[in-house]
């Protein structure tokens, strides 16, 4: 069977996004996306809400963090607490051996000290970042097949906008359920919650992805700022958003001249 996840979505609970849960799980419900992984800034508060709507929407949420450690960011796959420090080699170790989880090295050519990082305790790499240029996705690549890590893409959405730019594709076998009419639709969404796990690390799989466009990170950054109270990253990040408004303004002013 094909399994869609979408992987690296932000919630409320982030310090730079204001999405609701409800919204991942009505576009994933209604995009035919099987599973998605909330993976907030060191909280699992939007991946737990996630969890206990999941049912209403008919879509696999995965217990997913993002958290900040003294090398980079990792992301906790089937993780559903926090860890009790921020150092790396701890933080691979409560991922893998604590929450039997799986470690993602996300965005790796961003905001990380790959020498500190025990590369060889990563599980999955995110080759393809919505957020990343093509240079620092190529990178990510290369890496996940010069350590021989499977690959993952992100759409590391923190705006709704942002939800269509990735997708991970997999294919695994149908799981097997009981025939009770009373207990086999929960036993089939834990039947794949279960497949999906090996499945990132094993299964044939296919990406969409395309890029953010410069804006989304720019609200994202205005929400970072009112959330902690920073006046001067909102003023920078309206200063993009003005720039880049007057540059499509700009493009349409030109296709359309050039047209007549």
């Amino acid at each position: 069977m094909t399994l869609n996840l979408l992987f690296h979505v932000h919630t409320h609970a982030s310090f730079d996004s204001m999405m609701s849960p409800h919204t991942i799980l009505r576009y994933c419900r209604d995009n035919d996306i099987h599973a998605v992984a909330v993976c907030d800034h060191d909280s699992i508060r939007g991946s737990v809400e996630a969890q206990e709507a999941a049912g209403d929407y008919g879509v696999i949420v995965i217990p997913a963090v993002e958290i900040s450690t003294d090398a980079g960011d990792i992301v906790g796959l089937f993780v559903n607490r926090l860890p009790g420090t921020n150092r790396i080699r701890s933080v691979l170790s409560f991922i893998r051996d604590e929450c039997h989880g799986l470690a993602v090295l996300p965005h790796a050519a961003r905001g990380h000290d790959l020498d500190r990082i025990p590369l060889d305790q990563i599980d999955i790499v995110e080759t393809g970042n919505a957020r990343c240029s093509s240079e620092d996705n190529q990178f990510a690549k290369s890496l996940a097949e010069d350590l021989g890590k499977p690959a993952i893409v992100g759409a590391d959405a923190h705006v709704a906008g942002e939800l269509a730019n990735a997708l991970n594709t997999f294919e695994i076998d149908a799981p097997a359920v009981s025939d009770n009419a009373q207990t086999s639709a929960a036993l089939q969404v834990d039947a794949v919650a279960v497949q999906l796990r090996d499945a990132l690390l094993t299964a044939p799989r296919r990406f969409q992805l395309q890029r953010s466009p410069v804006r989304y990170a720019a609200i994202s950054r205005v929400i970072k700022g009112v959330k902690r109270r920073q006046p001067t990253t909102i003023l920078r990040a309206c200063r993009t958003l003005l720039r880049e408004e007057a540059h499509r303004r700009l493009w349409r002013f030109n296709g359309k001249a050039a047209s007549k």
